[in-house]
């Protein structure tokens, strides 16, 4: 996709614009994605999740909406953007087990290298923090190679 943004002075600015899901696609969270997906639908809902709908390649916004489905709960706007709020701050909080249970996807270091090399200002290190979407929200990704 490529994004046009005109400046003041008329000049038209043109970048590339990549997303993808971040979740089965460059990581998988050894089981702790569904465990805090869990407890922010619990929390928000009032339900225990019985069962989720699929993840791999779907954007968050699709897999709580059909979660809901699948409870007999209606849709909210309400409920996606409380459940965002407390996904995000159970990732943050159990970010090093996560790093413990999960893994680095093969290729997935590789892909970020390669949109490195396309990007003048910025660099992909193991090492350093990069900014990433996941689903609907934007958030720093730590990239670690695996061990």
């Amino acid at each position: 996709m490529r994004v046009s943004i005109s400046g003041k002075d008329g000049r038209v600015l043109t970048n590339r614009l990549v997303l993808w899901d971040v979740d089965h696609t460059l990581i998988e969270t050894g089981g702790v994605g569904r465990e805090v997906f869990a407890a922010a639908f619990a929390e928000v809902t009032g339900t225990p999740m019985k069962d989720m709908a699929e993840v791999s390649g779907r954007p968050e916004l699709v897999i709580f909406g059909e979660t809901l489905d699948m409870h007999g709960i209606p849709r909210s706007d309400d409920y996606f953007e409380r459940f965002i709020d407390l996904q995000a701050g159970d990732y943050e909080e159990r970010a090093h087990e996560m790093r413990l249970r999960g893994r680095v996807l093969p290729g997935a270091l590789n892909a970020l290298q390669a949109l490195s090399r396309r990007t003048r200002h910025h660099s992909v290190r193991p090492d350093r923090e990069h900014e990433g979407v996941s689903g609907s929200q934007a958030e720093d990704l730590r990239v670690e190679p695996p061990p």
